[in-house]
């Protein structure tokens, strides 16, 4: 008679299942190294979100830096400490375009009727020669410095929200005659002048209001 043999019996294998945190047990079949995948994406996702607040492009002059509230500004004629006549017309009238153009408010220039009133003051213009014409020693090109007051308050409570008490522009000018017809003739170069010195001032008061 044959002998019955008896089955093979094999060892059972155990599954690798993933724990609660997301990591393969130690004991599982050949102690497969922990693999963090949920512990990465929530540090990605916690990295992303840190950032993302700090990404983007600022916008220069952007009028909600504002108050909301305000409909109208006032913008007094500019005094003018200088030598130079009517320069003060100039710089107001080209800072109330660039108001006009890069803020809701509508301009005006009586204080009393207005949610805010800018004021400003040219304090000093200071021309220093570069460049002379060798025949005739006249001077070409000067440097052109502009110094200035700026504040913001709002009426209805008096109460500065800006102020600047040292704006300084500073340009090189080309010149057909001498330093105090340059100013007096209100030609392209110092429209130009005053322009720079509307955006310089605008922007620099949206930015940091």
């Amino acid at each position: 008679m044959f002998a019955l043999r008896q089955p093979t019996r094999y060892p059972l294998r155990r599954r690798c299942l993933p724990n609660s945190a997301g990591s393969f047990s130690n004991n599982a079949r050949g102690n497969a190294k922990p693999r963090p995948v949920f512990a990465s994406l929530f540090l990605i996702l916690l990295v992303a979100l840190i950032i993302a607040p700090g990404c983007g492009y600022h916008v220069v002059g952007h009028n909600s830096t504002l108050p909301s509230g305000w409909k109208t500004i006032a913008v007094p004629v500019f005094i003018n400490r200088t030598s130079y006549y009517r320069i003060e017309q100039l710089f107001t009238q080209a800072t109330v375009r660039e108001l006009e153009e890069r803020t809701k408010y509508r301009v005006i220039q009586n204080p009393d009727e207005a949610d805010g009133v800018m004021h400003g003051e040219i304090t000093r213009i200071e021309a220093v020669p570069l460049l002379f014409n060798g025949q005739t020693t006249q001077t070409t090109t000067v440097l052109v410095t502009i110094y200035a007051k700026i504040s913001l308050v709002d009426r209805a409570s008096q109460k500065t929200l800006y102020h600047n008490d040292n704006v300084v522009l500073r340009d090189e000018y080309q010149l057909s005659g001498d330093v105090k017809h340059f100013f007096e003739e209100e030609g392209p170069a110092v429209q130009r002048m005053a322009g720079a010195f509307a955006s310089r001032v605008v922007a620099d008061m949206l930015e940091n209001f």
